[in-house]
C-alpha cells in the first residue's frame, strides 16, 4: 500500500478528520481519539500506525513518542512526535524541532550502525499492539524499564525469529493468516499445559486483512449485549414444566456440564449440546463456572468486566464467544488470531524481561 494512498483512506474513515486536514500542517489528533477509533470501511488501517521507544544513545535516555503511519524501514530516517498523548495520521516533517524527533529504525539482528554513530534509534510497535502490552506486562512496569525492555526484545528476536517465520507468521502477515487449533482457544480442560505459540496454527493463504487486535467489534457488541440481560434477573419461564432432574444439587450439574464439555472439542454439535440442555434443564450455573471458561488469556475483556464489578449475563458471553470462534473466517478478518499470535509473543517476551531484570538486580 502506497504512503498517499494509506494517508487518503484515513481520511475517508472520518469526515470530521478530512474537514480538518490541512495540506500544509496535515492533522495532529488526540493519540487516544486514534486508540479507540474504529475503522469501519478498511479494518486493517490499525497495521500502519505505530508508536516508537527513542534511544539516545549520547544521553542514554529512552522515550516513548506519539503516534506516527508507516512506513518504517530501517535505510531511511524519520521523525516522530514526541508528545506521547498525540497522534500525526496526515503530514510530513522535514525538520527536528521540540514537537518532532529525528530516528532511525533500530537494527535487531545485526550490530546497530546507527547506533554506534550517536544517532537516536527507535523501536517501533504498533499502536494497537502497544495497548495489549499493557495486558500482559503492563505500561507501568514497561515505561520504568525501558531499557531492559528493548535490550528484551532484541534477545527475544534474535532467538525466536526462525520459530516464528517458519511456524507462525507468512511471507507478508498483512496478507495471510494463521488458523489456530480450536482446542487452544477453547481446550476442553479450563486448566491446560503450555504449548509454544508457533505450534498453533498452520498458514493460510488469504486475501484479507485482520482487523485491530486490541478492538474487536463483535467482541464489544457482544458484552453491550449481555449486559443489558444479567442471568440473576432472567429467572425460569413462567408456568413451564420443571423436570425432576433440574433440581440436581449443583455439584452434580457441573459435572454433566463438564462432561459435555469434554466429550468432544469445541464445534457447532457441543455447543448446541450445552445449550439445548441449559435450556431443558432451566439449569442457571455459578457465576464461578463460566468466567474461566470465557479464555481470558485471551479475550482480556473477561478481567475487565470482573474488576469492574458489572453485571453480567456470564452464560451468554461465554457461549456468545465460543460461537464467535467456530466462525474460521471471522477469527482472521476481525483480528482474533493476530491478538492470539501477538499476546502470546508478549508472554514470551515478559519472561525475557523478567530475567533480565533479576539479573540487572543480581549483577
Amino acid at each position: 500500500m502506497s504512503y498517499a494512498y494509506l494517508l487518503q483512506e484515513v481520511l475517508n474513515e472520518r469526515v470530521d478528520w478530512r474537514l480538518e486536514c490541512s495540506r500544509k500542517e496535515g492533522l495532529i489528533i488526540p493519540a487516544a481519539e486514534f486508540e479507540r477509533t474504529e475503522f469501519v470501511k478498511h479494518p486493517y488501517l490499525w497495521y500502519y500506525f505505530f508508536r516508537v521507544i527513542l534511544h539516545d544513545p549520547i544521553t542514554e535516555t529512552f522515550h516513548i513518542s506519539g503516534i506516527r503511519p508507516s512506513p518504517l524501514t530501517p535505510e531511511y530516517h524519520y521523525h516522530v512526535l514526541t508528545d506521547f498523548k498525540k497522534a500525526r495520521l496526515v503530514g510530513n516533517v522535514e525538520k527536528e524541532d521540540l514537537e518532532n524527533r529525528k530516528f532511525s529504525v533500530a537494527e535487531i539482528f545485526r550490530p546497530d550502525r546507527k547506533r554506534q554513530e550517536g544517532k537516536v534509534i527507535g523501536f517501533a510497535v504498533h499502536a494497537h499492539c502497544w495497548l495489549l502490552v499493557d495486558q500482559v506486562i503492563g505500561h507501568n512496569i514497561v515505561e520504568r524499564n525501558l531499557r531492559a525492555f528493548t535490550e528484551s526484545v532484541r534477545r527475544f528476536w534474535r532467538s525466536h525469529y526462525d520459530g516464528l517465520v517458519k511456524n507462525a507468521l507468512p511471507p507478508h502477515s498483512y496478507d495471510c493468516c494463521i488458523e489456530y487449533n480450536l482446542n487452544n482457544l477453547y481446550p476442553t480442560k479450563i486448566v491446560r499445559e503450555y504449548n509454544p505459540w508457533w505450534t498453533w496454527g498452520v498458514h493460510i493463504q488469504r486475501s484479507h486483512r485482520p482487523g485491530n487486535p486490541f478492538r474487536i467489534p463483535e467482541i464489544q457488541q457482544l458484552i453491550a449485549k449481555v449486559t443489558k440481560c444479567p442471568s440473576g434477573k432472567k429467572g425460569l419461564r413462567p408456568g413451564r414444566y420443571l423436570p425432576p432432574i433440574s433440581d440436581l444439587p449443583l455439584d452434580i450439574a457441573l459435572n454433566i456440564m463438564d462432561y459435555i464439555y469434554a466429550d468432544r472439542p469445541l464445534c457447532w454439535e457441543r455447543l448446541d449440546d450445552v445449550r439445548n440442555s441449559l435450556e431443558v434443564l432451566q439449569w442457571k450455573l455459578p457465576v464461578s463456572y463460566w468466567v474461566p471458561r470465557c479464555n481470558s488469556d485471551i479475550f482480556f475483556e473477561v478481567d475487565t468486566l470482573v474488576k469492574a464489578g458489572h453485571e453480567v449475563d456470564w452464560e451468554a458471553l461465554c457461549l456468545g464467544m465460543e460461537e464467535l470462534v467456530l466462525d474460521r473466517e471471522w477469527c482472521c478478518t476481525s483480528g482474533l488470531n493476530y491478538r492470539c499470535l501477538v499476546l502470546n509473543i508478549l508472554r514470551d517476551l515478559h519472561e525475557e524481561l523478567v530475567l533480565k531484570l533479576c539479573h540487572n538486580a543480581h549483577g
